[in-house]
């Protein structure tokens, strides 16, 4: 059916406009001060239902007009008419139907068989809630008098639509009135979370409706705006498009827009009250897929059991990372001529044309077309060091020492002057007597590039919270160069005032203690109202919590502390580390991008603060949350970490010839849990080329509960040996075995170990979220030889914080 003719005909086929009261009662949720929307949609339901208006306080508990608590369970449907503009107006900061007590009474209600109806800008709350895995498309746009607004029904013979023609209008736009629109798009479909790009046809049913409204709005494509969700035993009807309902009592489409919504109410209504039970397993589900801590169904007490300093540092911070930031790692194709060339985008090279030679890469943004040292390798500086506490190679100690000459040949002066960039003809300075403003800082890419913020980073500028500041503090601590330690002193003293008022910080109070935050661009334009980011915050507190250490300076280890309880906050209030942070007019977007670069650097600032003798006690109290969340959340691609499994090699090398033959060697398999929901763990390992298959192999098993001695054939630990059915979070278990050599010549890279990890939930997409992965096979990596990982590799110190003393190294 042509759509302006069905739009002409269809309030003529509407038969029915509202219908006798149900059994039952309709809560309507409003604000605080309830919106003139919310007040028409009230009077319009009245007509026909017995309303009860409720607001949510921060407790859980939703009041009537009364003031007094009144369950959910009592209503056979909620209806909740958003009209809330700004995504930060839902956020739990400022939301308190989006806070973890509220939450969990609507999922609870849900789970058990409650309905929901969701209009105006409300559709994002579905996935504040779990139960939607994507964050709408918002749209506001301005309209004119006579915009048609209706709906082309897409579930033909779906009992919302019954009475209603294939397309129907709802309501004529007045003059200048302002549409809100919540979209889902059943294909391509951008996600925050990161399930699936792309809707299968079994997921599309979800979408109900379509609306044309892209012929009006200038979308790229038509959107789908009526939506049903399962939830447990509830359903959820999302209809997304206007930002007034029953505003206009002489709106031509009333009656059309009635019968919608009496259909929509009637499909969720639930006969009676709704037995609503708490923490059943489908809210536990529903719970799960927030992606907030919430929802790990773990008690206070169960967090507190867990020592966070043991559990988030092992061996795979370096393992899991090595070589981070350059591919190859390590590199070994060289360039004679890199400045001013182009070459593979993501792939690290040795330049031959600049002093130290240093690696220089083509940076992933698309204004980048030459190659640059970037970030005046900062991440091949940490991978230096990282690959020396590996391995403990005098190459890897060379290449650490080489790259710290680099480093600080890079580093801007006291008057911001620059001779790595003056040697290679790069400086684009006044003068080429540089930028004051960049003193002791360091160029960080060779483009301009508009950050999304609105400021416009210059090429060669500084960044204040990715720089080679904290790798430089390790490279100190491994070769006990001063010059190091120094120069991240200088440019913390001299490049963080530019990005707060207060020595480069903002203040704010929380819970009876100081907290800071800086901004992401120097100031101006800092304090924006967009820049509070939460990553930012770590990745300043990370060097200045290791600086201050070593400095004794309390003024940098106070920084370090209030931007950990700054980012404490956030997690209390929202539940994870998005990436807006409160202090953003863009806090609410619940954009998941950045959870690692908020977890591991205030991470190694807490061990830090703690060795310079600061209590950390109530800033690990939000922290444990923050890294079980960010080990255990069901997106394990997201963030990965779920576990550690490492082989460690022996201690010294053997000799490459025969008196190797016959020595007997030990190797350790160690097991590491992150993930909160890992149960059952079995472990895989095979005798490895070049050693004697012995008839049985002896095997000490270390774990939670003590040592025990197994005897199993090399058949059986290749099949797999329980180590657990009830492992915990944090539980560590090593396997040591002893085999003979017997050919040295036939010796390769030893097989890693393997293990079968039972209980961890991930999510696939809206249809199959939940798949228990008990049969996915985890393959280990391996520490090379090395004096000093093989008697710490338990110890923290190795992974976070100072290092241990190192002095054979210098």
């Amino acid at each position: 059916m042509d759509w302006q003719w069905a739009l002409l005909v269809s309030a003529l086929l509407v038969t029915s406009v509202a219908s006798a009261a149900p059994a039952g009662r309709l809560g309507i949720i409003v604000d605080d001060e309830v919106a003139p929307e919310q007040h028409a949609v009230a009077d319009w339901a009245t007509q026909s239902y017995s309303v009860t208006l409720i607001r949510p306080d921060r407790e859980g508990r939703f009041l009537d007009e009364s003031g007094n608590a009144v369950p959910l369970g009592e209503f056979s449907c909620l209806w909740y008419h958003c009209v809330m503009g700004s995504p930060r107006e839902m956020a739990p900061w400022y939301c308190p139907l989006t806070t973890e007590a509220s939450t969990r009474a609507m999922v609870d209600y849900l789970a058990c068989g409650g309905g929901l109806c969701i209009t105006g800008s409300g559709a994002r709350y579905l996935l504040r809630l779990g139960i939607e895995p994507y964050y709408p498309s918002m749209n506001s746009v301005k309209v004119g008098t006579g915009t048609p607004c209706g709906y082309e029904v897409m579930a033909h013979g779906h009992p919302i639509f019954e009475g209603l023609p294939d397309a129907f209008m709802v309501q004529q736009m007045g003059l200048e009135e302002h549409g809100a629109t919540g979209f889902w798009t059943p294909e391509k479909l951008f996600s925050p979370l990161a399930y699936s790009y792309h809707c299968s046809e079994e997921q599309q049913k979800r979408f109900l409706a379509g609306t044309p409204l892209a012929r009006w709005a200038k979308l790229e494509q038509d959107r789908y705006i009526i939506v049903e969700h399962q939830a447990g035993a509830g359903k959820v009807i999302t209809n997304g498009p206007y930002f007034y309902y029953f505003g206009d009592a002489q709106d031509q489409h009333r009656d059309t827009l009635a019968k919608l919504t009496d259909n929509v109410l009637g499909y969720l209504w639930h006969e009676g009250p709704v037995d609503v039970q708490p923490d059943t397993p489908a809210a536990q589900t529903i719970m799960r897929r927030t992606g907030v801590y919430w929802g790990l169904g773990l008690s206070d007490d169960d967090f507190a059991a867990i020592d966070v300093m043991d559990y988030f540092f092992d061996p795979s911070l370096l393992v899991g990372t090595r070589g981070y930031g350059t591919t190859p790692w390590r590199p070994s194709l060289r360039m004679d001529k890199t400045i001013g060339v182009n070459a593979e985008r993501g792939k690290g090279y040795i330049a031959g044309d600049i002093r130290y030679n240093p690696i220089v890469s083509i940076y992933g943004y698309p204004q980048c077309e030459t190659l640059f040292p970037n970030n005046s390798n900062s991440e091949v500086l940490q991978a230096w060091g990282r690959d020396y506490l590996l391995t403990g190679e005098d190459e890897a100690l060379s290449g650490l020492r080489n790259c710290v000459d680099f480093v600080l040949y890079a580093q801007y002066d006291e008057n911001g002057y620059n001779a790595f960039l003056g040697d290679t003809g790069q400086m684009q300075f006044e003068n080429r007597r540089g930028n004051p403003n960049w003193a002791y800082g360091w160029p960080y890419m060779n483009f301009d590039w508009p950050d999304g913020f609105g400021y416009d980073w210059k090429a060669f500028e500084s960044f204040h919270h990715t720089t080679p500041a904290y790798p430089l503090v390790k490279a100190y601590e491994i070769t006990g160069d001063d010059r190091c330690l120094e120069a991240a002193r200088l440019w913390l003293e001299h490049q963080l005032p530019r990005y707060g008022p207060k020595g480069g910080v903002y203040e704010v109070d929380w819970n009876g203690q100081k907290a800071y935050w800086t901004g992401y661009n120097p100031m101006p334009p800092a304090g924006s109202e967009m820049d509070a980011v939460d990553n930012i915050q770590t990745l300043l507190a990370e060097p200045l919590a290791a600086v201050g250490y070593h400095t004794k300076d309390a003024w940098m280890l106070e920084r370090a502390r209030g931007l950990l309880w700054y980012v404490c906050r956030e997690l209390a209030a929202d539940g994870e580390w998005y990436y807006m942070s409160i202090d953003s007019t863009r806090y609410g977007l619940m954009h998941r991008s950045h959870q690692t670069a908020v977890s591991e650097p205030g991470m190694n600032a807490i061990a830090y603060l703690e060795a310079a003798g600061i209590d950390c006690t109530e800033i690990k109290y939000w922290f444990v949350r923050g890294v079980l969340l960010q080990r255990s959340w069901a997106a394990p691609s997201k963030w990965g970490f779920p576990h550690c499994l490492v082989k460690l090699l022996p201690a010294e090398p053997l000799p490459h010839d025969a008196s190797a033959n016959g020595r007997d060697i030990e190797f350790l398999d160690y097991f590491k849990a992150h993930h909160c929901d890992l149960k059952r763990v079995v472990l895989r390992d095979t005798i490895p080329e070049g050693f004697v298959v012995p008839g049985q192999l002896k095997l000490s098993i270390e774990g939670p509960d003590g040592r025990a001695e197994r005897s199993v054939t090399p058949e059986e630990l290749a099949e797999g040996i329980v180590l657990t059915e009830d492992c915990k979070p944090g539980q560590a278990f090593t396997v040591r075995y002893t085999l003979q050599v017997e050919d040295v010549t036939k010796l390769t890279i030893p097989t890693m170990p393997q293990v079968l990890l039972g209980g961890i939930e991930t999510m696939r997409g809206p249809e199959a979220w939940v798949e228990k992965t008990s049969d996915a096979v985890h393959v280990g990596d391996y520490f090379q030889a090395s004096p000093l990982n093989a008697k710490t590799y338990t110890s923290r110190g190795l992974y976070g914080g100072p290092l241990p003393d190192l002095a054979q190294t210098r």
